[in-house]
C-alpha cells in the first residue's frame, strides 16, 4: 500500500505544479489535471495486469534508439552466456530487445534466461556469480565501462546475501572468487566471446549459440 499511497501523492503534486505552471507553458488547468490522470491510469493498469512490463516495454524501446546500443547489449549478454556455459550452468533463452522481451512474457529487460538451480552450495553460487558478473566485465573489456550491469548485481546481492545467512562461505570471499574466475574466462576465450556476440547480433537461436560454445570448447 505504501507506494500506492506515493504513487497517489506524487500524481498531487504534479497535478498542482501542472495546474500552476500550465497557463505560463500555455496549458490550461484542465488538459494539464487531464494528463496527470491519463498518466496515473496507464501506471495503474500496467502493474494491475502486466505487473509493470508494458512502462519497461516504453523505456526499452526509446533506450534502443541510442546508437551503438544493440551492439553493446549484444556483447553484454554473450559474456553471460559464454561463461555460464563454461561453467555448466544451462541457459534457457535469451533476448536483446524490449520487445522480444515482452512477446516472450519475461520481467525487466531481457537477457540471459538461466536455469534456476537444484541446489545452492559454495560452488554453485560462485558459478552462478560470475555468471551475472560476466556481461558488465565483458562490457568493460570491450567499451572501458558497464553501463548495464544494475539488474546482475541485484542478483548477485541476493546470493550472497542467502550464503551469508546459511553460512556457507563469507560475501566478500565468494564475490572476489567469482570476479577471478569470470575474468579468466572471458580473457582466455576473447575471440570466441566475440563470435557469440555476432551471433546474437544475427537472432541465431540459444539452440545454435550452445553448438557454437561446444564446438567450439577450450
Amino acid at each position: 500500500m505504501a507506494h500506492r499511497s506515493g504513487t497517489f501523492a506524487i500524481g498531487a503534486l504534479l497535478l498542482t505544479l501542472l495546474a500552476g505552471v500550465g497557463p505560463a507553458l500555455g496549458l490550461s488547468p484542465a488538459i494539464a489535471a487531464f494528463a496527470v490522470v491519463m498518466g496515473l491510469g496507464f501506471f495503474f493498469f500496467d502493474r494491475i495486469f502486466f505487473q509493470g512490463r508494458l512502462l519497461t516495454l516504453v523505456a526499452g524501446l526509446v533506450q534502443e534508439r541510442q546508437k551503438g546500443w544493440r551492439e553493446r547489449v549484444a556483447c553484454h549478454e554473450a559474456g553471460h552466456l559464454l561463461v555460464a556455459h563454461r561453467l555448466g550452468i544451462a541457459v534457457e533463452d535469451y533476448t536483446l530487445g524490449a520487445w522480444q522481451t515482452f512477446q516472450r512474457g519475461y520481467p525487466g529487460s531481457g537477457g540471459v534466461v538461466l536455469a534456476v538451480p537444484a541446489r545452492l552450495d559454495s560452488d554453485r553460487i560462485e558459478a552462478y556469480c560470475a555468471t551475472w558478473l560476466a556481461g558488465g566485465m565483458a562490457e568493460q573489456m570491450d567499451y572501458g565501462k558497464s553501463i548495464g550491469a544494475e539488474e546482475d548485481l541485484q542478483k548477485i546481492q541476493l546470493l550472497l546475501a542467502a550464503a551469508q545467512r546459511s553460512g556457507i562461505a563469507p560475501a566478500r570471499t565468494l564475490r572476489n572468487r567469482a570476479e577471478r574466475l569470470a575474468r579468466s574466462l572471458l580473457v582466455a576465450e576473447k575471440d570466441l566471446h566475440k563470435k557469440l556476440t555476432q551471433q546474437l547480433l544475427a537472432g541465431r537461436d540459444i539452440e545454435g549459440c550452445i553448438q557454437l560454445l561446444q564446438a567450439q570448447q577450450a
